[in-house]
């Protein structure tokens, strides 16, 4: 198995986030551009999302959305999603709503789950069962999770996690299976921890929470198991990507990377390899700045729990490989890696001979 990727020639701005829309050949890339006003004593953001040809890693357009919000968050609800059934884009607006938009051109044909009183933290369209997902915290400190209909934008079903002290939350969901999974970031006084829920697609909707870990950086599904990839400092070669199974709530270290470990971000590619990310950085003595020791994606076939590749990357993220992502494709060898501090992305392919 080989590993093989390149930069893309990203504009200025800190990545939010990506994806792919493999049936025509692109992908989407979200950021948060800072400018600056009088002599650089105002500093302004906004966002820019921009559409991306596959094979020629070119742009093909872009858009630059409204100013952000003053106070808002550093780290906003980044994900970008798309339908292949209504041929759309969907990204988070503002925190409080979702905006629709057409792939070619960008532009806004729409908005859905609209409320006043929420900060969208993520959401994931599941197109085979005409759905989007949205989790969003309140001002009253609750975590809700709501299903909106994918053709018509009305809420469909919402329930209430039984959570508090949260920090960051993740949102992922199984489209064959309607299984649906949630990583809520808490802390507390021994330390940051992370609970996984799973969210029945019933009448109820209800939420049950299966495992309380350390702090997550990213999670995925591989069939119905849940990847989790953790959000501690990478101090030894022993950290793996867990796996929660949902229904015996068993925590295990399946995916090992022997001489790396595995650190900070996982995702599955085409339901046929599980990719995993490391990265070590070291503190100078005397500059006291971090740089970046080694960095790399372990890749292991999905059936096996050997390491079939690992990719060195050269890249130096200084003190923050914790802020890398990785985007997955569902249907071809190909993932996108991210940091989300700079305007750094890379394509990469997995080219299998067996």
């Amino acid at each position: 198995m080989e590993v093989s990727g390149s930069r893309v020639p990203l504009p200025d701005g800190n990545v939010l986030g990506a994806a792919f829309y493999e049936s025509k050949g692109m992908f989407f890339v979200q950021q948060s551009v800072l400018s600056t006003e009088n002599g650089g004593l105002v500093i302004r953001s906004h966002r820019q999302l921009s559409s991306w040809n596959l094979e020629s890693r070119s742009m093909i357009t872009k858009r630059v959305f409204d100013e952000t919000p003053q106070g808002a968050s550093a780290f906003p609800c980044g994900r970008v999603e798309t339908s292949t059934t209504l041929h759309r884009v969907y990204v988070c607006s503002a925190g409080s709503h979702l905006e629709v938009m057409d792939p070619d051109s960008l532009g806004t044909v729409g908005t859905m789950a609209q409320a006043d009183d929420q900060v969208i933290t993520d959401f994931a369209v599941d197109d085979p069962h005409g759905r989007v997902l949205v989790l969003s915290a309140r001002s009253d400190g609750s975590i809700h999770l709501a299903s909106y209909s994918l053709q018509k934008g009305e809420k469909q079903q919402e329930t209430v996690l039984d959570t508090t002290n949260s920090t960051k939350m993740t949102l992922a969901v199984v489209t064959r299976t309607a299984q649906i999974g949630i990583v809520i970031n808490i802390a507390n006084r021994s330390g940051n921890k992370a609970d996984i829920y799973t969210c029945a697609d019933g009448t109820d909707f209800a939420c049950t929470k299966i495992a309380h870990i350390d702090a997550v950086s990213q999670i995925s599904f591989l069939e119905r198991q849940i990847l989790v990839a953790n959000n501690s400092f990478a101090d030894n070669k022993k950290d793996c990507v867990l796996t929660v199974d949902p229904m015996t709530r068993k925590v295990s270290r399946q995916y090992c990377s022997p001489l790396t470990g595995v650190h900070y971000a996982v995702g599955v590619v085409n339901r046929r390899y599980v990719v995993g990310f490391t990265g070590v950085s070291k503190r100078g003595w005397l500059s006291e700045e971090s740089r970046s020791v080694a960095s790399s994606f372990s890749v292991w076939r999905a059936e096996t729990s050997q390491v079939a590749a690992v990719a060195k990357d050269p890249t130096n993220y200084g003190a923050f490989q914790n802020e890398i992502r990785v985007e997955a494709s569902s249907t071809e060898p190909l993932f996108i890696a991210y940091q989300r501090v700079s305007n750094v992305l890379c394509l990469y392919t997995i080219s299998d001979r067996n």
